[in-house]
């Protein structure tokens, strides 16, 4: 009796405190990668974080595997999304192709990738975690980054640098650019969504606050995201005249220029289109990496490459996540890709005004930047984001 009462209260605890315990472990883990990466390099040896998760990940998998009557269908969809990867891997080592053992584990990790939040949500929808320590968490860990940056901007202090002192740019030291890109992106859409749910002056600060640390990262994906969502909010949010709603977008994009002068973000692209062209500077170089890796890549393929991709080259290849996905999987690994997506973490109403808008931005920010579709390190605040969104 007592071994089962023992038993009862760590599953009530795990229930209830399981998954912020998950969000900061999974936090500190990637703080740790970030400052082994920046000492010495960070590889499959010395990565932390990779264990850290997998641990995690394998023991979700477990109980998904455990209740598969309850999860067949969305484990089925999954399976069907690797497919390709496994085949082409199997048909280039059956042509003879040197496919050793580091090319199968690196495929399986960005595999894994597409489908960990995937895996983190249906854990949390089926196993119904309490997601209220979660929230707390989660707006611990977002205020603190976003005080972390603003203070970094304010003393100029150039450890925590998006790129070096000639370009602007302040972010938390925990990922690269593109990962805290979808980080802020996922913390704006969260803060609009509980300031939505319970109106008041500390939601709206905090809003304001995560919004404005967003900006100081200083890419142009965070920014056209920034524009976009309150272009959301004008025009499907508030309730003002069309004269109102006018005024305000117009101050907003004047405020938007005032700071990419002031901030020199205008001057290094306009620097960088007078060396590299208009494509390189507006994709930030990453038309010199469709010249140099994608256009080889497929022009070595065969006709069955274009349906289910096929690239040793280490993910991503050029920072574009379509074009990075079609790659991998070809056009059966885009389309499973999309429809899992639309029946697990996206399966939100056509009413959900913040959903649709979210997935709208999760597709274009995908075909500009890469590390969206494919976050391990925003992996569990994508799940729980779109948790309570479809809640």
């Amino acid at each position: 009796m007592r071994s089962f009462l023992k038993s009862d209260r760590v599953n009530s605890f795990h229930k209830n405190y399981g998954l912020a315990i998950y969000m900061i472990l999974f936090f500190c883990l990637d703080i740790i990668n970030f400052i082994v990466d920046e000492r010495e390099g960070l590889n499959t040896n010395n990565s932390i974080s990779i264990f850290g998760k997998a641990f995690v990940e394998i023991i979700f998998i477990i109980y998904l595997i455990s209740n598969l009557s309850l999860y067949k269908k969305p484990l089925k969809q999954v399976a069907y999304f690797c497919i390709p990867v496994l085949l082409w891997l199997l048909i280039y080592s059956f042509k003879g192709d040197y496919v050793d053992w580091s090319i199968v584990v690196q495929t399986v990790k960005e595999l894994n990738k597409y489908f960990f939040a995937i895996i983190i949500f249906l854990v949390i929808k089926g196993y119904v975690f309490d997601v209220k320590s979660t929230e707390k968490i989660l707006v611990i860990i977002y205020i603190l980054c976003s005080i972390l940056v603003i203070g970094s901007a304010l003393i100029d202090c150039s450890v925590f640098y998006t790129y070096n002192k000639d370009r602007f740019g302040f972010k938390p030291p925990f990922a690269a650019q593109n990962e805290i890109t979808f980080f802020w992106m996922i913390g704006i859409t969260y803060f609009g969504y509980i300031l939505k749910r319970e109106p008041s002056k500390s939601n709206l600060i905090y809003l304001v606050l995560v919004s404005i640390s967003a900006g100081l990262l200083g890419t142009k994906a965070i920014i056209l995201f920034i524009t976009c969502f309150l272009i959301y909010l004008v025009f499907i949010e508030f309730k003002l005249k069309i004269w109102y709603k006018l005024y305000l977008i117009t101050l907003f994009v004047a405020a938007v220029v005032y700071f990419l002068y002031v901030s020199n973000i205008y001057n290094y692209f306009v620097d960088l289109y007078n060396e590299s062209g208009f494509w390189d500077a507006i994709t930030s170089k990453r038309y010199s990496l469709i010249e140099e890796r994608y256009f080889p890549i497929i022009d070595n393929w065969e006709w069955y490459n274009f349906i289910i991709g096929g690239t040793y080259i280490k993910m991503p290849v050029v920072e574009m996540d379509i074009i990075d996905l079609y790659l991998f999987a070809g056009i059966w690994g885009i389309w499973m890709y999309a429809f899992i997506m639309k029946n697990t973490i996206f399966s939100f109403l056509i009413n959900n005004k913040l959903g649709v808008f979210f997935i709208t931005q999760f597709i274009l920010i995908g075909a500009l930047a890469g590390h969206i579709f494919s976050s391990g390190v925003n992996a569990i605040y994508l799940a729980v984001l779109c948790y309570r969104l479809q809640n």
